[in-house]
Parts: structure tokens; sequence; C-alpha cells
């Protein structure tokens, strides 16, 4: 570009000086007109020759006695203009705009274990890279999949008749000492007892399942005969004998049933979750629901095998 300017001021030059010497007169004017012609042809060939720009038609202007080429500055500007679109051409940038696309697309993938999920609907236990749903339920938020951990070196968790189908379905079925792991009791909101959770999350205390139903259900919760908390909480589907629930709030309680290590009841009929909370010196309160019931009721138990719900710490 420097190049065509410097041709094009050059040409500029000599015609100047050409029309002031016809303003001078004398016979060697004849003289000069022919020297500037061939300037002017030779400069035209070297533009020519480079092959990099044109000259428009307003920019070839006819030489006369009396006149003087000018190229408009709105030819030059439009040539700048055009060279400095060339020279950005090579290296433009995405957008601002293009980058916050991207951005926002990838910000709602993480990867755990090699396990990719969204953590705005799922979470991942750091200690397997299983992947499970959450939902958020008045102050509360809970897993909406009953647990699968399989604790390592240990025979106190199974999947039902110790089928991993079972397991991948309804979550494992844990004794109380491997859910407590190693807790005695709480009665508190929360409970403060990780026990088999993942990190961050805790089991649940029996008046952390009060809250939950209370919230479901705030008038009848505490009459079986009226209470609809558990049609509520129970999923839409799995549930034998026409007893799926609603499932309205995304809880999905699934009936993974219950055994004893080498006895298994229930499936499909029942589903029984353990709580932080002994309800004496011997059994602890759980809660359960039923194929054939409408509400969530307490249930007491020392040895069986039962699904686990966690609840997310504050």
């Amino acid at each position: 570009m420097n190049r065509i300017k410097f041709i094009l001021l050059a040409s500029l030059l000599l015609v100047v000086t050409f029309t002031v010497s016809c303003s001078d007169g004398g016979n060697s004017d004849n003289t000069s007109s022919s020297s500037l012609d061939s300037e002017i042809s030779s400069s035209e060939a070297e533009a020519s020759s480079s092959g990099t720009a044109e000259l428009s038609s307003s920019s070839n202007a006819e030489l006369s006695s009396g006149s003087i080429a000018v190229l408009s500055s709105s030819s030059i500007a439009e040539m700048s203009s055009d060279s400095s679109d060339s020279s950005s051409s090579g290296t433009a940038e995405p957008s601002s705009s293009s980058i916050a696309e991207m951005s926002s697309s990838s910000s709602h993938i993480v990867s755990c274990n090699n396990s990719v999920h969204n953590p705005g609907t799922h979470f991942c236990d750091t200690r397997d890279g299983k992947i499970y749903r959450w939902v958020e339920i008045g102050s509360q938020i809970w897993m909406a999949e009953n647990l699968n951990y399989d604790v390592p070196n240990d025979a106190t968790d199974m999947c039902y008749d110790n089928d991993p189908a079972n397991c991948a379905t309804y979550g494992r079925l844990y004794n109380r000492t491997t859910v407590m792991n190693g807790a005695i009791h709480s009665v508190a909101n929360p409970s403060g007892i990780r026990g088999i959770c993942p990190p961050n999350w805790h089991l649940p205390s029996d008046e952390e399942w009060n809250v939950l139903v209370k919230y479901v259900d705030p008038i009848t919760w505490q009459q079986p005969a009226y209470t609809t908390a558990g049609t509520k909480l129970k999923s839409a589907s799995g549930w034998l004998s026409g007893g799926n629930g609603t499932d309205v709030l995304g809880f999905s309680a699934k009936p993974g049933g219950y055994g004893d290590g080498s006895n298994f009841s229930n499936i499909g009929h029942g589903g029984y979750w353990w709580s932080a909370t002994m309800s004496s010196r011997h059994y602890t309160s759980l809660r359960r629901t039923f194929y054939k019931q409408q509400d969530v009721d307490i249930y007491n138990s020392s040895s069986s095998m039962f699904s686990v719900r966690c609840v997310q710490n504050f």
C-alpha cells in the first residue's frame, strides 16, 4: 500500500510541475511534455506491473494545459479501508459474544473420576465416581436416588438378591453399623452424622425426615388415613400392583425392599430408608412407604438392611 501511495504522489508532483511549466510559456513545453509523458508512462507501468492496485476512473484524470489531476479523499480513504480490512482478516479473533457462548456451553459440565455430569441437577460421589441426581425440596437438598456405594472389603452392604441389576435400579442395602460408620445417634437437624454418605452429605435424622414430610403435606402429614405424602414422594413407575406415585417434587422414592444378608423381601412393594436417630436402645427409626400406602410412616428395626438417602450439608 505504501508503494502505491508513493507512485501516486510522484505522479501528482510531476503533473503539478507540468502545469506550472505550461503557465510560464515557451517552445520548451513540447520537450517538457515529452519528458513528462515518458516519466508518467514509466510510473504507470511500474504500478501496473506490481499487480497490487488499480486506479479508479476518477483517479485517472486527463492531463490538460490548465488542469491538475487530483485523487479524491474518498478514493484514498476507500483504499486505506480496504487495506486495513485485508491486513486484519488474517488475524481475526472470535467476538466476545462467541467467547461467552463457548464458555457458557462448557461451564455447566464437569468431570469427576472420568464421569461427566451437570452440577445443576446431579453430583458426583468422589469415592467411586458414581453420579446421582439431587432435588431441592423446601429448605433441604436430598439425593433423588438411593445410595449405591459399595463399601470396599465389606459384606455388610449388598444388592437385593445379590443381583447387580437391582443395585443399578434401587441402590444398595446397608446394615446399621455400615450406615452409621462409627457414629451412635442424633436427633439434631441437621444430624451432623455423615455415616455412609458421600463427602458434603449426611445421614438424615428423624427430625429431618419430619421436615420433608411436613413440607410435602403440611396439614395431614401425621394422619395416615388422610395424608398423601407417600403418593407425592413415590416414583411414577416401578411400583407393583398399581402402587406408583405422582413424584410431583422429584424425590422418586423407589421400592427397593429390604434384606438380612441371606433373605430378601418386598422389592417392588415397599421402600425403607435409614435415619440417624435411634428410637430406643436397640432400634433405629426409619421411614417407609408401601405400594398400597399414601403416607410415609415410621418403622423401627435393628438388624435388617435398608436403603439410604442422604441430605446435602448447608
